[in-house]
């Protein structure tokens, strides 16, 4: 059985709510795109794996290379980490 990597979170005043998980990150953004349709706001994908957070394509994010960890530390994905 393989298990979804990615989980998709809709931040709703301030808090992270789940929606739903996905095999791929790309399948993720997909499903955002969707999910932004019926329901806009604004979403995000944590990998499970790396504990990456990622923002939405829509998000207004100054730079799209830096990713956020849970933990608030900042990670560029073109420099060594």
């Amino acid at each position: 059985m393989i298990i979804p990597a990615f989980d998709i979170f809709r931040t709703i005043e301030g808090e992270a709510h789940w929606v739903e998980s996905a095999m791929s990150l790309d399948e993720a953004r997909a499903r955002i795109e969707v999910l932004q349709r019926d329901a806009p706001g604004a979403y995000f994908i944590f990998d499970q794996k790396t504990r990456l957070r990622f923002p939405e394509p829509s998000d207004a994010v100054a730079d799209a290379t830096v990713q956020k960890p849970v933990d608030g530390r900042e990670q560029n994905q073109a420099g060594a980490g």
